[in-house]
């Protein structure tokens, strides 16, 4: 990619171009630690569904798009189902 859409520590800049939420417009090495910067909000998170939802609510609606489009998943609850999953997260049935 010829302009760098990508602070050093793997945050977006926002400031470059608007709706950058397609992991086509990364290389994997970027789409990957765009990913990682993403959800290490997590890792700082309590390990509870409702402390996750929380956390989830107040991300960007490019990063929620972006990983939506990376996990190739239909819906944005799905997104947030497989972080629930990968942090080992039990979620009430709804």
């Amino acid at each position: 990619m010829s302009t760098k859409m990508l602070r050093d520590d793997g945050s977006l800049d926002q400031m470059v171009l608007p709706d950058l939420d397609s992991p086509s417009l990364y290389t994997k090495e970027e789409a990957q630690k765009r990913a990682i910067w993403i959800l290490d909000h997590f890792e700082r998170t309590f390990k509870t569904e409702s402390a996750f939802y929380l956390t989830f609510c107040r991300l960007d609606r490019n990063d929620i798009a972006f990983l939506k489009a990376f996990w190739n998943l239909a819906d944005d609850w799905a997104v947030f189902k497989r972080l629930c999953r990968l942090h080992k997260i039990k979620e009430a049935k709804r």
